[in-house]
């Protein structure tokens, strides 16, 4: 097991406040998956995450490990990479 400290925002909350903000300790061997996403409060947009797991809950947090948001963004610097490799190829015949 593998514990790191997520916060998420209240789930029971239909529209998002900045103090509804909840700690939560999640086993991250029970993560399906880690999605960015805008996330809208009465005053502003804000960068968070969609996180699924594995017994089907789904939470959205503001803050994650930063072991998560690195390997976030190592996928997608890889996936901007590949494509611009295609298309190079594809320019290139």
């Amino acid at each position: 097991m593998v514990f790191k400290k997520f916060v998420i925002i209240d789930p029971k909350q239909n529209e998002p406040l900045m103090n509804d903000e909840t700690p939560i300790l999640m086993n991250l061997n029970h993560i399906v998956s880690v999605k960015p996403i805008k996330i809208m409060t009465r005053t502003t947009v804000i960068d968070g995450f969609w996180i699924r797991t594995t017994n089907g809950k789904k939470y959205r947090a503001i803050s994650i490990p930063d072991e998560l948001i690195s390997e976030l963004e190592t996928e997608v610097k890889v996936s901007r990479t590949s494509i611009l490799e295609d298309d190079a190829q594809s320019i290139q015949q």
